[in-house]
């Protein structure tokens, strides 16, 4: 059984050392000019501050440029990836995976219609997928979307096999017990840190709060890790 699926692939790690580079390019320029060029220190500051917001003022110009055209080949043995144009439907083969070296995967979903891949190959090689699906969590896995595509072949892939052949869905890094430590640990330094700072300064209760909602969205990221997790495994 062969099956193709179309979607937009984001390369985020492309994205995050091109803006890195960026910001230590105007960064760079700024020492030079201080220092070589006795240039005021006001214009230096300019361009740092430039260097920090430009990324979210041309965010979307900048994630159109490291986004393209996916096409997905499915079959028995495995899937591929090609990169390319969807109006002249010229596509570039940049990578193919066997179903027998995948040893485990999770998944998420944004609210902007992402679906987040991640493979666990047998050669401890980590593989992370950004497919722009423009389907949330709702309809990726009630209707025909990326995801429930590779659902259904790594299902039937396990089928046949011992439960130490299968592709293991494995839950997101805050839904594990690992990352409850974590989250334990950090909120232990961060409580006594700020019960210290009180205690030193009477007056400052206001920072205890502010530290407590620091934690609230990794509280939430930990919830919807688990919630992703349990409904996809329900669907096994």
């Amino acid at each position: 059984m062969k099956e193709e699926y179309h979607c937009e692939i984001y390369y985020v790690l492309r994205t995050f050392f091109f803006v890195l580079s960026i910001i230590l390019i105007l960064g760079i320029i700024t020492f030079l000019a201080i220092w070589l060029l006795n240039a005021p220190l006001e214009s230096g500051l300019f361009l740092i501050i430039f260097a920090i917001i430009s990324p979210f003022v041309f965010k979307k110009r900048i994630r159109s440029f490291f986004t393209k055209d996916c096409l997905l080949e499915f079959d028995d043995n495995g899937f591929s990836l090609a990169i390319g144009n969807s109006n002249d439907h010229k596509y570039i083969s940049t990578a193919k995976y066997k179903w027998k070296d995948i040893k485990a995967y999770k998944t998420n979903f944004t609210a902007s219609g992402w679906t987040i891949l991640d493979f666990y190959l047998q050669n401890r090689i980590h593989k992370e997928f950004i497919f722009i699906d423009n389907k949330d969590e709702e309809k990726s896995i009630n209707e025909k979307s990326v995801f429930s595509v590779f659902h259904l072949y790594i299902k039937e892939f396990n089928a046949p096999r011992e439960k130490n052949e299968q592709i293991v869905l494995v839950p997101g890094f805050f839904a594990t017990y690992q990352g409850l430590v974590a989250l334990w640990v950090v909120g232990c330094l961060m409580t006594t840190t700020l019960i210290l700072h009180i205690i030193k300064h009477n007056n400052h209760a206001i920072f205890l709060v502010i530290g407590a909602l620091f934690l609230i969205p990794i509280i939430g990221v930990r919830k919807q890790q688990e919630s992703v997790y349990n409904r996809i495994k329900n669907l096994d």
